[in-house]
């Protein structure tokens, strides 16, 4: 509250022709933040141990923009999968636009084929601010023994 009252008391003085007394503008302050794409989780994706035999497990990333320019989301890439135990969307909407405030939900799935760890990457490739960026994160997996084939690990 001093500040604003700091503020008004030197733009009062400013306005009444005080000799030497300048007003200056930070323009960062005016100018909008840049937008950055942002990713939930962060780092590592553990969809844990299944079956070999039971349904594929989904997943979701979410992805949004913070600050006060839109985001361009140009690609989203399954990237150093050990195997096609990890899918995407084969429909994704890619170029996407999203703009300050926005959120996106990516499904992806889990479904290993035999017992075993198994490892991969999503990309997400985007421009933020004119300039192009890739976001990254690891997915794991284990597929756990299923001696009786019931669907549930051992």
């Amino acid at each position: 509250m001093s500040r604003r009252l700091a503020l008004v008391l030197l733009l009062g003085t400013a306005a009444c022709g005080s000799p030497g007394l300048e007003q200056t503008v930070d323009q960062a302050v005016l100018d909008p933040r840049p937008g950055l794409l942002r990713m939930a989780p962060l780092g590592d994706y553990d969809f844990g141990q299944v079956s070999p035999q039971a349904p594929r497990v989904e997943g979701q990333i979410k992805l949004w923009v913070e600050g006060d320019v839109a985001v361009r989301v140009t690609g989203i890439t399954l990237d150093r999968s050990t195997s096609r135990a990890f899918t995407l969307p084969a429909d994704l909407p890619v170029p996407v636009e999203l703009q300050p405030g926005d959120e996106a939900l990516v499904g992806l799935w889990f479904e290993p084929y035999a017992v075993g760890d198994y490892f991969g990457d999503v990309q997400v490739e985007v421009v933020e601010d004119g300039n192009p960026n890739e976001l990254s994160l690891s997915l794991q997996g284990v597929g756990c023994v299923d001696s009786d084939g019931n669907g549930r690990c051992d």
